[in-house]
């Protein structure tokens, strides 16, 4: 909550007096700045996933989305424990049907089970 521009003392100037006129205007749009901030959501995008991933990052660390079903299970929860409100996940494959069909195993198989 930003503080109140009509209160004396606001914010550091002992006449109430900030940058002049305006000052309401400039109030209001930081308002509105910081509402949409707040509405601002975390999203995740995954290109890879499972085998087709590096299991170790550069750095040694494990990277998020490698591994076995449950391990992309886990990467899931931490994200969402997180506050991801979306995650993109590419199920591209050579043909539809393909695609498709991944789409399908990881429903079963992953999201099911979250």
């Amino acid at each position: 909550m930003l503080p109140n521009p009509r209160v004396p003392g606001y914010p550091y100037s002992k006449s109430g007096e900030f940058f002049g006129e305006g000052l309401e205007r400039r109030h209001e749009q930081l308002t509105a700045a910081a509402f949409i901030a707040a509405s601002v959501a975390l999203c995740y995008r995954v290109k890879r996933y499972g085998e087709a991933v590096t299991a170790k990052a550069s750095d040694g660390q494990r990277r998020l989305f490698s591994g076995d079903d449950l391990e992309i299970i886990a990467d899931l929860r931490a994200l969402r424990d997180r506050g991801a409100a979306a995650i993109g996940i590419d199920f591209e494959r050579a043909d539809p049907e393909g695609s498709i069909a991944e789409m399908r195993r990881f429903q079963d198989q992953v999201i099911a089970r979250l």
